[in-house]
């Protein structure tokens, strides 16, 4: 793969009729003359690629030699090329011709070995992958003499694909903006390669779809907003290259009877108006089937509300069992089990991807809750199959279900004479946020009279020999604010152990 310095120093040489210095061409770019020379030793096999080849010569320079059309056209694709990078990298040239292999009906090696700008061995090699990539989600990659490279699947796969290498891709980030921002200023840069969509096609047709605004959706976060874009343009990509979504009459009729279908009928009449394409039945349904999956209808409907409530009540029991906590009690969880799983029911009944960039942060802050999660998903009956992002986001109302049971620890406050002192550690320890309560304070002289019934810690200016096993902390007459911060970390720990007996998260 050529990088951005080879293509600037091959559309120096491409416009050069003589001989040129390595010192002009660094002088060029900027970069010293040992990089200039350093990069000149990987042009010979893009070059050869071009048909073309460099010429070095003692006390002149160095040229490109080849016909007069070969240097034309290598000229015009580095051109292009330097104004808007093809994707660099073995990975990201697999997901490039993943996503180019859903906008034709075929495509040979060579064009891609032209659009990428390395050898067709090159390019060889990456199938391997490529078709490891497909057949996770059952697509077969197939070879022809004659036509190409062509994909064979259920469309629903080859879609799901598309959205997963969308949502994955390095400039998703600018696509949100495109989404977020209506002045959203355009230079026309590649979003999704595979596809070639530009920034400016992309926001036009976000706004040919949905209007001037954003606001034609009302009550759409951003994040779900910029998934069912995806699923439009998904749509609009496989229609424009005549492949389409076939639907039973059962299921179509079915949800016909659900929400969102005249928002979306609104959709697709925009963009069969802007873009003179045809959508069928079965795509307008199938897009409403997104709109069911992403967002939350005003109502819930008959259809799968016994499904719903009985999983969510399955879902508490599991991990009230696994974490020997009683969860059944908290009627906010389970009202907010109820109303996540009205759109993940469609993704999970449908197999279909959701996007959740919070996923490594959860994975990575709630370890032992996202398995607890995902343990009681496997034993169930018709969820099974829920993809890792939905679980992901299950695992967050677990966490906050156990912040809510956090209790703190309660304290027993041991000090010796000293009312300024007193008052003092007092107020530093109250300073320790919900982790610590003082329940208890007593002077050193009434150690006999205490009643350690509920005590999880004690803490005391005085050494002290108690007949227990509650954890004790000797702490001087007058904390110090470091002594405060080492205090804060015991005690965290302890706090820990109280709320969480099976060490979750």
């Amino acid at each position: 793969m050529i990088d951005q310095r080879l293509v600037s120093i091959l559309l120096i040489l491409l416009k050069q009729n003589d001989y040129i210095t390595i010192n002009d061409i660094a002088n060029k770019i900027d970069v010293s003359n040992r990089t200039v020379r350093n990069d000149l030793k990987l042009l010979d096999s893009p070059l050869q690629d071009l048909n073309l080849s460099l010429i070095k010569k003692t006390g002149m320079g160095i040229k490109i030699e080849g016909d007069r059309k070969s240097k034309l056209k290598a000229y015009d694709k580095l051109k292009v090329k330097n104004l808007n990078p093809y994707p660099n990298g073995p990975e990201a040239r697999i997901e490039y011709m993943a996503l180019k292999l859903t906008t034709v009906d075929a495509y040979r090696i060579y064009e891609f070995a032209d659009e990428l700008f390395v050898s067709r061995a090159s390019i060889h090699k990456d199938l391997k992958s490529l078709k490891a990539l497909l057949n996770k989600y059952h697509i077969t990659l197939l070879r022809s003499s004659s036509t190409g490279l062509a994909l064979q699947g259920k469309e629903k796969d080859i879609r799901n694909m598309m959205f997963d290498l969308m949502v994955k891709d390095d400039k998703y980030q600018h696509f949100l903006e495109i989404c977020q921002k209506s002045n959203y200023e355009c230079n026309g840069e590649f979003i999704f390669y595979g596809l070639d969509l530009t920034d400016d096609e992309i926001k036009n047709f976000i706004k040919k779809a949905i209007g001037q605004s954003i606001e034609n959706l009302n009550h759409i976060n951003l994040n779900e907003l910029s998934q069912i874009i995806v699923r439009l343009i998904i749509s609009f990509v496989r229609i424009s290259n005549n492949k389409y979504i076939e639907l039973s009459d059962s299921f179509k009729q079915k949800l016909s009877k659900q929400a969102f279908l005249e928002k979306v009928n609104n959709l697709v009449n925009n963009i069969e108006e802007a873009y003179k394409l045809k959508y069928t039945n079965d795509e307008i349904h199938y897009i409403q089937l997104f709109f069911l999956s992403y967002l939350q209808p005003k109502e819930v409907f008959v259809y799968n509300l016994q499904e719903i409530q009985a999983f969510s009540n399955y879902l508490i029991n599991a991990w009230s069992k696994d974490l020997n906590v009683d969860l059944h009690h908290d009627t906010k969880l389970l009202d907010n089990l109820l109303q996540h799983l009205i759109p993940v029911y469609t993704r999970v009944m449908h197999n279909l991807p959701v996007e959740n960039q919070l996923i490594g942060e959860i994975k990575k802050m709630y370890p032992n809750t996202l398995e607890t999660v995902q343990k009681s998903i496997e034993n169930s009956k018709e969820w099974f199959n829920m993809r890792e992002e939905d679980i992901a986001f299950l695992a967050l109302h677990l966490a906050a279900a156990l912040e809510r049971l956090k209790q703190p620890l309660n304290c027993l406050l041991i000090q010796s004479d000293g009312i300024g002192a007193q008052i003092l550690n007092r107020q530093k320890i109250n300073r320790l946020d919900n982790e610590i309560k003082i329940v208890q304070e007593i002077n050193y002289k009434q150690i006999d009279e205490v009643d350690y019934d509920g005590i999880d810690i004690i803490i005391s200016t005085i050494e002290l020999k108690l007949d227990n096993k509650i954890p004790f902390l000797l702490i001087n007459n007058i904390i110090s604010d470091d002594e405060l911060l080492i205090l804060q970390d015991i005690i965290n720990s302890y706090y820990k152990e109280k709320n969480n007996p099976k060490r979750v998260d």
